[in-house]
């Protein structure tokens, strides 16, 4: 492992991110090709690029994410793009190795500022601070202007970048968390609210990524079948009514009711939990964030317990900080589902 500085920013470089694996033939050419496989953090990501047709990934990189991509048949076109030519020149190696070049372009940046509006409908910035990943997106409001769908990995302060969303105007539809080489990496999908596209986008990515498929399909069939007042009246006598599901909802403490209720309520504001640990992440129970949560308990405890019997100000407002972590953590474990009547 080692780090490559871009500017003030310190990115780490792991040789694990891609791997060759297996060969094939190159349609047209003749060639022997190899596949490429991505690490787990990066594969991450990649699934949350899906539906893109258009991909910018900023910061780049070894542009393994575009050649993964295109080579799947899954983008029509990227950009690679990086802020350093070191980089870039490595990526120039891996499209013309997996013969890309007439799908995947690279270019100099610095963020953005080198893309054209409306050229990418899906943009990447994985693997970069929390501050950096928000100063990309607020100086490049020009050329992102156009772009629907924003696919995040930050490193650090998460919290920050899913505040920074929230008062840009973004829905965050989606979000993973996986476990490589023994770091923890959460990521986000983000789109823009009031947009169509980004309206159906949230739903399809709420639905498919809270798996319940079958509960909006049994909601369908039962619109559609409520076509008089008796079926009215039926539907009324198996609900009683709607104080009654609302409590019912909030006791159903099992995987499937929280994700049926987290499609209802997306629009429900966020709790400071949510923010800081992830709103899909704790309602999927996703075992990466509980393992996290685990490990995050246990380190509060710890420094708890070394501050334990010290009078110091600077030590109780650290106990603060530390008790007000683990009441998060708490609520993470067991979150209380907004009501219907809570949504604004």
């Amino acid at each position: 492992m080692r780090r490559r500085r871009d500017g003030k920013h310190v990115r780490e470089i792991r040789a694990a991110d891609a791997a060759p694996a297996g060969r094939k033939m190159h349609p047209g050419k003749g060639v022997e090709n190899l596949s490429i496989q991505l690490s787990a953090r990066l594969a991450a990501v990649a699934r949350l690029t899906k539906g893109a047709e258009r991909l910018a990934d900023i910061g780049t990189d070894h542009g393994y994410l575009p050649v993964y991509l295109v080579q799947r048949g899954e983008l029509k076109s990227a950009v690679a793009m990086d802020v350093n030519r070191g980089p870039l020149l490595r990526a120039q190696e891996h499209i013309r190795q997996y013969h890309l070049e007439e799908k995947i372009s690279t270019r100099l940046s610095d963020g953005a500022q080198e893309l054209l509006p409306g050229e990418a409908d899906c943009v990447v910035i994985a693997g970069m601070g929390g501050p950096l990943t928000i100063k990309i997106l607020s100086e490049g409001r020009r050329q992102l202007a156009q772009t629907e769908t924003f696919v995040l990995q930050p490193q650090s302060e998460i919290e920050s970048v899913r505040r920074f969303l929230h008062a840009e105007g973004f829905r965050i539809t989606a979000e993973d968390m996986v476990k490589d080489d023994g770091k923890f990496y959460p990521m986000m999908k983000a789109v823009r609210a009031g947009s169509g596209g980004g309206e159906t986008a949230r739903m399809d990515d709420a639905m498919r990524i809270q798996n319940t498929e079958d509960a909006a399909t049994a909601q369908t069939g039962d619109a559609a079948r409520m076509d008089d007042a008796a079926a009215q009246n039926r539907n009324t006598a198996r609900m009683d009514d709607a104080a009654a599901q609302n409590r019912n909802a909030a006791r159903m403490d099992d995987t499937a009711a929280q994700n049926r209720n987290a499609v209802r309520t997306d629009d429900a504001p966020w709790e400071d939990y949510e923010y800081c640990f992830g709103r899909y992440l704790i309602l999927q129970k996703n075992p990466v964030l509980l393992e996290f949560l685990q490990k995050e308990e246990a380190t509060c405890r710890a420094i708890l317990e070394k501050l334990r019997g010290l009078e110091k100000e600077k030590a109780a407002g650290r106990r603060a900080e530390l008790e007000k972590r683990l009441r998060m953590i708490e609520q993470s474990r067991q979150p209380q589902i907004p009501a219907a009547n809570e949504v604004k």
